[in-house]
């Protein structure tokens, strides 16, 4: 997978925790131990992670740049299955 995102108008319902879920489910099974992501430092959707059970395991330096022209650190985190 290389992007999850849920649109805007929908988030705070429980869709990228379900989105989440099903992912992890398909990957149980078979040689997957563990799932790794990469989130914008300062991006909501980290307390979310966090909540699944992801945990940082590291950062790159000014990886995105926003719509202003603003860089930002990317946190790498991973969760075992």
């Amino acid at each position: 997978m290389l992007l999850l995102a849920v649109d805007q108008r929908f988030q705070g319902m429980g869709l990228g925790t379900m989105l989440l879920n099903e992912f992890a489910d398909q990957h149980r099974e078979g040689p997957v131990t563990q799932l790794h992501l990469e989130v914008r430092d300062g991006n909501p959707a980290v307390a979310m992670y966090e909540r699944f059970g992801f945990r940082a395991v590291g950062r790159r330096k000014d990886y995105y740049r926003g719509h202003d022209g603003i860089r930002h650190d990317a946190v790498t985190m991973i969760r075992d299955l």
